[in-house]
């Protein structure tokens, strides 16, 4: 099938991907369900080039297990979730920009500690991987049970979110490929990402 062929969200997909953030974020995030299905159908081949779906092995593997030290970052730390924020809204604003003005952008976004990668990961939500799913949901479920004992102190902070704090985190994920793509894109947002979660581990002694 030609990457330039539509293909649409397969419904267990979308079902599924939807369902796992709003179980995640419950109680800290406003999730937008019309843009969470716009990223959906932007994480299927032929809304997508085949780039913007691709990330690292070495960036997702990263994330994934490092996601519940990340989760207590955006609730901990304003600075951190305002970065979030904007590396999602660049990537948003790239979507109108010509070729060249993306090259431009994406070279100044070009870190000295970016490495070649192993492999990578290409998203395609046209189809439903059980196995992949379960490999992912598994990786996020082992990294929160990583930080469980600080359970009650996030549950006690994450009460204390105001309204822009819930809206922002609503934003980023439900803007999720957006978010992937700064992730994939942006070596310095990743960079930074790693920074404040070496030093949330840091000081917790995780």
């Amino acid at each position: 099938m030609s990457e330039m062929q539509k293909v649409e969200a397969d419904v267990y997909a979308e079902t599924a991907v939807i369902q796992l953030l709003s179980d995640i974020f419950l109680g800290i995030a406003y999730f937008d369900v019309d843009t969470m299905q716009k990223n959906v159908s932007l994480a299927c081949a032929g809304d997508a080039p085949e780039d913007l779906r691709t990330i690292k092995v070495e960036v997702a593997n990263y994330l994934l297990s490092n996601f519940g030290v990340m989760f207590m970052g955006l609730i901990i730390n304003e600075d951190f979730r305002d970065t979030f924020v904007e590396a999602v809204s660049i990537e948003i604003a790239l979507d109108n920009k010509d070729p060249e003005f993306i090259k431009g952008i994406r070279k100044s976004m070009a870190s000295k500690f970016d490495k070649p990668s192993k492999g990578n990961f290409v998203v395609n939500l046209g189809n439903f991987n059980e196995n992949i799913y379960r490999k992912v949901t598994s990786k996020i479920s082992d990294s929160f049970k990583r930080v469980e004992k600080y359970n009650d102190a996030i549950d006690s902070l994450a009460n204390e979110l105001d309204e822009r704090a819930m809206m922002d985190i609503g934003f980023c994920f439900s803007n999720f490929m957006y978010l992937f793509r700064a992730f994939s894109k942006d070596p310095v947002f990743f960079d930074y990402t790693r920074k404040v979660i070496r030093s949330v581990k840091d000081t917790l002694s995780l």
